[in-house]
């Protein structure tokens, strides 16, 4: 069961994110499946079950919590569209603020020489840094594709991902979307 973690450093949160466990460097600090607060000098991960905890370490504890998103699906989405398709289930709209989006995926095309795009888009309108192309070098190409960006949005704009391919299909099957909060 996935739980909401929450980076303490010197008894303030800057930072969370949704997982089953955690497996992260910060600082030259490692911190692996913590399931209670435990600093590790000054730094640690706890689930946001533990907050309270945290605020008897410190009274004046002020609690800022920065919101991450994350998708996944391994269900295959089909497209032979030459313009830009959403993928099914892969649209949300975030809290406002500024976010890192990261977006990657395994795929395959069934023409060669197909030009296959992923796009990130915010509100209907492709963001245009994150345009990935990939030329497929035989048919039945299978391939990875990643993009990401940075983009702030005001708490009622979408962000999606979207794919084209010029020649024949392309299918897109395991895939994930993150989205991690960097400030408001």
């Amino acid at each position: 069961m996935s739980k909401t973690w929450a980076l303490v450093q010197n008894g303030s949160i800057v930072n969370t994110v949704i997982a089953t466990s955690i497996s992260y460097n910060f600082l030259g600090y490692t911190c692996v499946d913590i399931t209670n607060y435990n600093p590790i000098p000054g730094i640690g991960w706890t689930t946001i079950d533990n907050i309270n905890f945290i605020r008897g370490i410190q009274p004046n504890f002020q609690l800022d919590i920065i919101n991450s998103y994350n998708i996944t699906s391994s269900t295959s989405f089909s497209s032979s569209s030459s313009s830009d398709t959403l993928i099914t289930g892969f649209s949300l709209v975030p809290q406002a603020g500024t976010y890192q989006i990261l977006y990657s995926s395994s795929a395959s095309a069934t023409q060669n020489n197909a030009t296959i795009h992923h796009t990130i888009y915010k509100n209907g309108t492709a963001i245009t840094d994150s345009v990935r192309a990939t030329q497929s070098v035989s048919s039945n190409f299978i391939f990875q594709q990643s993009t990401q960006t940075i983009c702030q949005v005001d708490g009622t704009q979408s962000i999606d991902v979207r794919v084209s391919t010029d020649k024949g299909s392309l299918t897109v099957n395991q895939r994930s979307l993150i989205l991690v909060r960097l400030g408001t």
